[in-house]
């Protein structure tokens, strides 16, 4: 029997709905015959809540920085775990998880090797902090749209601001 076709869901920390977004996505697609692997910094609550569903989970760290410096370390275990799960996409949810797929489907040896990024910033981000907080955030935004094969907005406001911010870099 051939492997079922998976899919990685790297999340980062959120909101109840957005655990209760990623939970009905990863059983809608575990449903419709794809394997879907959660992976994320994930409570306690969401790991039981996944396992009760049947769906893999991978506790992992994701940045609370933006900064390429800060990214590395887990866009390189990100990158390991996309190499030996070998999904045919990965779907990032949030800004951190976005910026990390991007940093760590580039640094895939082959572009074979890398899935395509669907990215799903579930909150635009704000521009809020210093100059240098503001810029990190705008330009980790850039590199993950630069990097992803689509981009979920949840609300027509949030679509036009990426819009803009792809805009601005082009």
């Amino acid at each position: 029997m051939a492997d079922r076709p998976r899919i990685v869901q790297l999340v980062e920390e959120g909101s109840d709905e957005l655990r209760r977004h990623v939970i009905a996505l990863a059983s809608g697609l575990k449903a419709r015959g794809i394997e879907t692997h959660v992976v994320g910094p994930l409570s306690r609550q969401f790991r039981d809540e996944l396992s009760h569903q049947g769906i893999r989970w991978v506790n992992l760290p994701l940045p609370s920085e933006l900064s390429p410096r800060s990214l590395a370390p887990a866009a390189q275990t990100v990158a390991r775990f996309i190499r030996n799960a070998e999904p045919i996409a990965v779907h990032a949810h949030g800004l951190a998880a976005g910026a990390t797929a991007a940093r760590a489907l580039t640094g895939l040896n082959s572009a074979s090797a890398a899935p395509p990024l669907v990215f799903t910033p579930h909150v635009y981000p704000r521009d809020t902090g210093g100059f240098r907080e503001r810029r990190t955030r705008r330009d980790a935004l850039g590199r993950t749209l630069d990097a992803s094969h689509a981009v979920i907005a949840s609300t027509q406001s949030e679509r036009e601001q990426i819009i803009r911010a792809a805009g601005k870099r082009k």
